[in-house]
């Protein structure tokens, strides 16, 4: 028996069914490249750290593996952990603060006067001081509508300025001989640094994770129309994100006080983009509505391990600015959202 003609639109049928069969395997094929990337971009940080564990443990042997090597490691990562984490609030909601460095250095120096005049409860002008430049970049932000990285530049560069009037171009050392600071120098040193560092990150954990403003960050982040029409104070929510970055960065110039001693000019200079390296290696697309405290830690920590392993190794300390750089390059590469690129906030 033969078969009848197909009609023209029952040919067309067949002909886009033949077509998508033949697209499937493709379709199915690019679906998982996107879950393999999408996987990849948010563990890049622990594929980095344990690369370079890898990577120095050939070129330093026992000496990067010993566990003095790695007490000297941690000790060092609470501070860009800590500014790090602040950054991750503020990146997550698709800001940036350029000034968190400067805030800490402010916060150091007016923290290490406050405590050699008044003793430990000196130390809340590091807070106040972080709070206070938050509450200004955030006005400036909300109200002028300003791009977040001009306004906080801007901060970067007049606090760094207070920072150099103030000390004189001298550092202040915290203590005296009538003001011990065994109990400020002793949180510096580990293993109570550490604890610190877990009460810290726990703490903002919650605050990121489990409460409304966290869920209202992330919002933000993710479409700042949509959260107005769901009754978001827009304006106030980014007061409040860059009241808490600068709070932050208050406690970790307690912090940068308690494991130096003392507070310069040049205290916090660079902590920036060291911090926003670590938040992006964390998985933290510049992009925002999502991020990671825990992966970012990660990265804090990972980037510690490279300036260290790279003494270790016996390469000069100019490199470890350029491995930082191309390592921020790789991250940026794998996390961002090239779909979202264009927003800029």
């Amino acid at each position: 028996m033969s078969r009848a003609p197909l009609t023209g639109r029952l040919r067309a049928d067949v002909t886009a069914a033949d077509e998508a069969t033949q697209r499937a395997p493709a379709a199915i094929v690019r679906s998982k490249r996107s879950i393999a990337g999408e996987h990849l971009s948010q563990n890049v940080a622990y594929l980095a750290f344990l690369l370079l564990v890898g990577v120095f443990w050939i070129a330093g042997g026992s000496t990067f593996m010993s566990s003095r090597n790695w007490e000297l490691i941690l000790e060092q990562v609470p501070l860009l952990a800590m500014v790090a984490c602040g950054m991750t609030f503020a990146i997550t909601a698709g800001y940036i603060d350029l000034s968190v460095g400067s805030t800490v250095g402010l916060a150091a120096l007016l923290g290490a006067m406050g405590f050699n005049q008044f003793g430990p409860i000196g130390l809340v002008a590091c807070v106040g001081i972080g709070v206070a430049v938050g509450l200004a970049n955030g006005i400036i932000f909300a109200y002028l509508r300003i791009p977040s990285f001009v306004v906080t530049l801007a901060a970067q560069v007049i606090v760094r300025a207070v920072v150099n009037m103030v000390s004189g171009g001298f550092a202040v050392y915290v203590g005296s001989v009538n003001n011990p600071t065994t109990v400020l120098s002793s949180y510096g040193n580990w293993p109570q640094v550490l604890f610190i560092l877990a009460a810290f990150v726990g703490l903002l954990w919650v605050v990121y994770n489990k409460t409304v403003f966290g869920q209202n960050l992330k919002a933000l982040g993710g479409n700042e129309a949509v959260c107005r029409l769901f009754g978001v104070k827009v304006e106030l929510m980014k007061i409040k994100v860059f009241m808490l970055v600068g709070a932050i960065a208050g406690c970790a110039a307690i912090i940068s006080l308690a494991d130096t001693g003392a507070s310069g000019p040049t205290t916090g200079t660079g902590l920036e983009l060291q911090a926003i390296a670590a938040v992006v290696l964390g998985g933290t697309p510049l992009t925002g509505a999502r991020g990671s405290m825990l992966k970012t830690v990660v990265g804090a920590l990972t980037l510690t391990m490279l300036a260290d392993g790279l003494v270790i190794a016996g390469v000069g300390p100019n490199w470890n600015d350029v491995a930082q750089g191309a390592l921020l390059i790789t991250a940026i590469a794998i996390a961002i959202e090239r779909k979202k690129i264009g927003v800029v906030k």
